[in-house]
């Protein structure tokens, strides 16, 4: 009898795990609606199209992502991340720019993870821009562009932010050299972002900026890299250009396009204040179901068994 309780925990165990495994990873696979590893040339043009810009209004040019270093292209892969190359020096401040814009789809709302590296050859930015109208197009001419500077302040500038760039949060202890994971989260007209450990910077951005974009990987006249990158569609909160967001009803003042009234979590002296989280993904119960299934898959086969047993014994007494 002891053989047999034995039997019945070790498979009531073994289900109970499985089942949980399971929960997990469908949890982790219906997290993100779109991933790019940056392993293949082939997939990464598919998806994006790649642009070199020699300064601001330009001459722009179409390319595509090399499959290796060494060539003359501004864009190549290699250890799982597209890198930057080519026509990079202090010489040319914030001209050569290279960009890679997500064609496959625009977004308005989402959840955006992208790990990036500044880089170390200019004191200039790997950026990620996003409500782009267009591919191909500069943040100062189309979309909001957001970076961190090499002493670790957050900027964002844009075609609709006049004035800027803006400071609008700060990563401590900021090492150029190092990848850090950007977590964005982009509803309404609020940007939330948190580099690395930071704390979470919140922007307001103009009622303008709510609407469908592209986004846009850029690396300003440095040898940026990126890797990672997880995408997840959030639902609209609010009908695109008929109802204003409820986060945009405030007085006028409140309401310009300068990011000195926009910016919701910097006081005057830096700090940081009214600080809003990230929205915890949309919850997938198929993993859930699935995982249930197991575990009463599980019950009913020790009961079955517990159940031959008992009968065989009950056999042989009589």
């Amino acid at each position: 009898m002891k053989k047999i309780l034995c039997l019945c925990v070790s498979i009531l165990l073994f289900c109970i795990t499985a089942g949980t495994g399971v929960c997990a990873l469908a949890q982790e696979q219906a997290e993100w609606d779109y991933e790019q590893s940056f392993e293949s040339a082939e997939s990464v043009n598919a998806d994006f199209n790649a642009y070199y810009l020699t300064k601001f209004m330009g001459i722009l040019s179409m390319e595509e992502v090399a499959a290796s270093p060494g060539g003359s292209e501004h864009w190549y892969l290699q250890d799982g991340a597209v890198h930057r190359a080519n026509d990079i020096g202090s010489e040319l401040n914030a001209d050569s720019i290279a960009m890679l814009t997500l064609t496959v789809r625009k977004y308005t709302n989402f959840h955006m993870q992208i790990d990036i590296l500044q880089g170390t050859q200019t004191s200039f930015w790997g950026v990620f821009c996003v409500r782009q109208d267009q591919p191909g197009k500069m943040f100062f001419e189309d979309g909001a562009g957001i970076y961190v500077e090499q002493e670790g302040n957050i900027r964002i500038w844009g075609y609709e932010l006049s004035g800027g760039p803006f400071l609008c949060g700060s990563v401590s202890d900021y090492d150029k050299s190092a990848w850090y994971t950007y977590d964005i989260t982009v509803e309404g007209n609020l940007v939330t972002l948190r580099v690395g450990d930071s704390d979470p910077t919140v922007i307001r951005l103009p009622w303008a900026y709510y609407r469908e974009g592209y986004i846009t990987l850029m690396s300003v006249n440095n040898n940026s890299s990126f890797r990672n990158l997880k995408i997840k569609e959030l639902p609209d909160t609010e009908t695109i250009g008929t109802d204003m967001p409820q986060d945009q009803a405030q007085p006028p003042a409140q309401t310009e396009d300068s990011l000195d009234s926009l910016v919701s979590n910097t006081d005057q002296s830096g700090g940081v204040n009214d600080l809003i989280p990230s929205p915890a993904p949309e919850k997938s119960y198929t993993g859930l179901i699935v995982g249930l299934s197991i575990g009463g898959a599980a019950v009913i086969a020790v009961a079955v068994i517990a159940a031959v047993f008992i009968i065989r014994g009950n056999k042989k007494k009589s």
